[in-house]
């Protein structure tokens, strides 16, 4: 086996990009409801938001299936939707102005310092998957980690256990506190968040019921470039 130095499980959605799904793919979903439903966007867009927020409050399994938040939101409205949003996302032309810029360079000098690199994400691999792809990521990881391939979210130990290494250091890195620091620090990993101003309307941190003041972690960046120099003094 390579020798390698840590495990890093590395966020996507706010760690590595600006959400590309949700910007790429929500503005036609909130148009189409709008327009099929007859009520603004502005509504059409407030009614999805509080479906995930429920979902996320009650931390469902179905959190992050956003095909199942928007045929759920469409029979309330009694309106059809057949649209697959996963092939949606494949079709899609990615802006790479979606992609942080530091995150390429800063995934290929961890990979050379020999890290083993794991994409850990709780969005759905039909969706994440896609844009790593298009945003050429995914060369840089062993796997992708979502919750619909391996049956847990990261709030829960099993997310993590079937790719930790005994006597090698795990780190999560992430910029949502309840999933990137508390669960992970709970389970045993090192925890560096990303404290990057929040844009998106989809702020977990704010939604969650989790009392998070238990945890810290282990070191706090504003970009996922300042990593690696943060990595040193932790493994």
């Amino acid at each position: 086996m390579r020798g390698y130095k840590a495990i890093l499980f590395i966020d996507v959605d706010g760690t590595l990009a600006d959400f590309p799904f949700r910007k790429t793919v929500m503005p036609f979903v909130y148009k189409e409801v709008s327009k099929r439903a007859g009520i603004s966007e502005k509504e059409a867009r407030q009614l999805i938001i509080e479906e995930e927020h429920k979902r996320e409050a009650l931390m469902s399994k179905d959190r992050y299936d956003w095909d199942d938040i928007i045929r759920t939101v469409a029979r309330r409205l009694g309106i059809g939707w057949d649209y697959n949003l996963a092939e949606i996302i494949e079709k899609s032309n990615l802006s790479n102005g979606l992609l942080y810029p530091e995150s390429k360079p800063t995934l290929q000098q961890l990979e050379d310092m020999d890290y083993l690199l794991y994409a850990a994400t709780n969005g759905f691999y039909k969706y994440q998957n896609p844009v790593l792809e298009k945003l050429d990521l995914k060369r840089f990881f062993k796997a992708v980690i979502t919750p619909d391939t391996i049956g847990h979210y990261k709030n829960e130990a099993g997310y993590f256990k079937p790719f930790l290494i005994d006597g090698l250091t795990s780190v999560m890195v992430g910029d949502e506190y309840v999933y990137d620091v508390f669960y992970p620090k709970k389970f045993g990993l090192k925890c560096v968040w990303i404290n990057r101003p929040k844009q998106s309307i989809w702020n977990v941190d704010e939604v969650s019921q989790v009392d998070t003041s238990s945890e810290r972690p282990d070191a706090v960046i504003s970009s996922i470039g300042e990593l690696p120099k943060v990595l040193e003094a932790m493994v």
